[in-house]
């Protein structure tokens, strides 16, 4: 993976995402999901976000950890990008749907 790249050792693995493909808001919902099977820290470096994992449980499979990560943060940021595309007719929906209960 070029826009990833990780770095596991022991019980503690580091990935590095690029901030050009993913927003911080996308690292961040991505990896909440995973406070319950590891100790997570999270920080941008020029171009790249650091997002460091360490296993609560030594019997955690950090390389599944990673593969489960890359494909919720590719969910979060298209979760993103699908807010962004439709908040127009979002607002219009919900206008019209007050618009309604006002009258």
């Amino acid at each position: 993976m070029k826009e990833i790249n990780k770095k596991i050792e022991g019980n503690k693995l580091l990935l590095k995402v690029s901030a050009n493909i993913y927003e911080k808001e996308a690292v961040l919902n991505a990896s909440y999901k995973f406070t319950n099977k590891c100790y997570l820290n999270i920080e941008q470096i020029n171009t790249s976000i650091e997002v460091f994992f360490q296993s609560k449980d030594e019997n955690t499979d950090l390389n599944e950890i990673s593969l489960e990560f890359c494909n919720e943060l590719i969910d979060q940021q298209i979760r993103i990008n699908t807010s962004k595309e439709y908040k127009i007719i979002r607002e219009e929906l919900v206008k019209k749907a007050f618009n309604t209960i006002s009258k």
